[in-house]
């Protein structure tokens, strides 16, 4: 029966070693664990860990370094690797506490105060998405028109509690747009919540009948230009429900008047919600 050697040890190791390099990760992993055999090493374990994490394989990254660390508290490389796999696995907490371990064993370790950096922010990132999946209650449904107050500063148009549109209030919020100015956050509420209620009961796919008489205008990209949007209207009239008009889309993007024109489509909508 052959006896080992501390010279087959090292042979093995070298031969992991020169694997490795040689991006040889199934043979390396097999000349690591042969020397492992011979002779359970903190070094090996934490090679074969560093294997482990090229090769994907994060649990048994996670179970060499962790064995390495018992034999060896202070081997830095250790606990950069179990961190790395903890990473890999998006145990971030965990992953922390490993990656600032070794930067206390190595204060110029760089690459672990890189990884520790990004520990804190995947782990302030990952408490926001759960607390804003917590809340299945629609921004819109937690409105309450009531907590806005119009200060009596405020010389622009506005609507009565129950939010109805009138042709009288859009005219007076187009004049009022094309004075530079907004209106009232609480009348924007009213209009988003009205419009909101009228689209959510059209069908995906509406169709349109023109009766005799009637004009329907299509109109092509608005991108957020109010002044060309009034320039149609003064030229083709304003939307009745015999003078209907439909917007290809893009109403809000590249212009300087994105929201004036959104409020002003939308205002009609809420006037003539079955045009």
């Amino acid at each position: 029966m052959a006896v080992s050697t501390p010279e087959d040890f090292d042979v093995l190791k070298s031969k992991g070693n020169a694997c490795f390099n040689e991006c040889l990760y199934s043979q390396a992993l097999s000349f690591y664990s042969d020397a492992l055999k011979l002779k359970n090493d903190p070094i090996i374990l934490c090679n074969r860990a560093l294997v482990h994490l090229k090769c994907e394989n994060f649990g048994s990254a996670l179970s060499d370094s962790s064995a390495a660390i018992a034999l060896n508290p202070q081997n830095t490389k250790a606990y950069y690797r179990r961190g790395m796999a903890y990473f890999a696995l998006t145990k971030f907490t965990l992953a922390g506490r490993d990656f600032k371990k070794s930067i206390l064993l190595s204060p110029t370790n760089h690459a672990a105060r890189s990884r520790f950096e990004e520990c804190k922010k995947n782990i302030k990132r990952l408490k926001f998405e759960a607390a804003i999946s917590n809340v299945n209650i629609r921004a819109s449904e937690r409105l309450n028109i009531d907590d806005f107050f119009v200060g009596e500063s405020y010389d622009g148009p506005c609507l009565d509690h129950d939010g109805k549109i009138t042709e009288s209030f859009i005219e007076s919020m187009v004049v009022h747009f094309k004075n530079g100015k907004q209106i009232h956050k609480r009348f924007v509420a009213q209009i988003l919540l009205r419009v909101k209620k009228i689209f959510e009961e059209l069908p995906n796919i509406c169709e349109v009948s023109i009766p005799n008489g009637s004009t329907f205008t299509i109109c092509g990209d608005i991108h957020g230009q109010f002044f060309d949007l009034c320039n149609i209207f003064e030229i083709n009239g304003k939307p009745t429900h015999d003078n209907t008009y439909l917007f290809n889309g893009d109403f809000v993007d590249r212009g300087s008047f994105s929201c004036e024109v959104i409020l002003t489509l939308f205002a009609y909508k809420c006037l003539l919600p079955k045009v």
